[in-house]
């Protein structure tokens, strides 16, 4: 059905399936990511029902990863703050 193409260049298809207008957008965005065009691309060769299925998969998986990251993140950013006022604190206590 499809054939990874150079950066503007028009898709090839292999099947007699068009690449519908809105998918074609993406692959032909310069903007859009080289690994989103390519996992794009893998996935128009294969039976889209198994296709979407990893892609749910794979979406719920870096979903998690990303809000583990950003969890640790905020946590480390309180932490920080806490630190701070702590330390101001007692810089002040011992001021008095």
């Amino acid at each position: 059905m499809f054939e990874p193409r150079a950066s503007g260049e028009k898709p090839k298809k292999t099947a007699s399936l068009a690449i519908p207008d809105h998918i074609d957008a993406v692959l032909a965005d310069p903007a859009a990511s080289r690994w989103l065009k390519t996992a794009l691309g893998h996935a128009l060769t294969r039976d889209p029902v198994d296709a979407a299925d990893d892609a749910e998969m794979l979406a719920a998986l870096l979903c998690d990863c990303a809000d583990r990251a950003l969890s640790r993140r905020l946590a480390d950013l309180l932490r920080e703050r806490v630190e701070r006022q702590f330390a101001a604190s007692l810089s002040e206590h011992k001021q008095a």
